[in-house]
């Protein structure tokens, strides 16, 4: 399943928001604080799994009267579009519209998205620099590649990956009789180099 767009009448700091025509792979909401990166982030688990928690619940819109509402265009893995309405009145209500039907869901998770809970979602989708910074270089890496690697994304490509790759270009260059010592030595400079501006920008990430 693939959000294709969104229609936010109002969830939050948004009122009367689209989001159009979005692709299919990779997405990235670029945005100052405040801009509602993670009002679009609770939107969408919203739209996945409902209104939680009904009681006082967070994203009610700040500048109307309005209920939280929005609308969201998916395209299926298996084909087809179907789109979903939610929106919190006194009751919540959910209709999802596939393939000709109708289904009204109430506050119910949607019914391809129920293999997965929302403590999953929040979990696996969330995780932010602080989660990250207490793990090891090795544990760290394994989730940097296991999140990257499942974006279907013909540009980006898990580090360890390139670097194995990388690595297996350089030794093949080098020759016990030195004749590609003068290569090597190269390529092991600009590693190194490579090494030391990822520990500057680790350190100034953290910082």
């Amino acid at each position: 399943m693939k959000v294709r767009g969104l229609h936010v009448t109002a969830y939050g700091s948004f009122v009367d928001r689209r989001f159009d025509d979005l692709p299919g792979g990779l997405v990235i909401m670029l945005g100052r604080n405040e801009a509602g990166k993670s009002t679009l982030f609770s939107l969408l688990s919203t739209l996945l799994h409902g209104f939680y928690p009904l009681k006082d619940f967070p994203y009610r819109p700040w500048h109307s009267d309005a209920w939280p509402e929005f609308k969201a265009e998916l395209t299926m893995d298996g084909g087809g579009s179907a789109e979903v309405v939610r929106k919190l009145m006194s009751s919540p209500r959910t209709t999802l519209t596939r393939d000709g039907s109708v289904h009204e869901l109430g506050n119910r998770s949607l019914p391809f998205a129920g293999h997965a809970g929302r403590e999953l979602y929040n979990a696996v989708y969330a995780l932010t620099q602080e989660n990250l910074r207490s793990l090891g270089d090795a544990e760290r890496g394994e989730i940097e590649d296991r999140l990257l690697g499942g974006l279907s994304s013909e540009v980006l490509r898990p580090t360890r990956d390139a670097v194995r790759e990388l690595e297996g270009r350089a030794d093949a260059l080098w020759r016990p009789t030195r004749r590609g010592n003068q290569r090597y030595r190269e390529l092991e400079k600009e590693r190194r180099e490579a090494l030391e501006r990822r520990r500057q920008a680790r350190e100034a990430d953290e910082a």
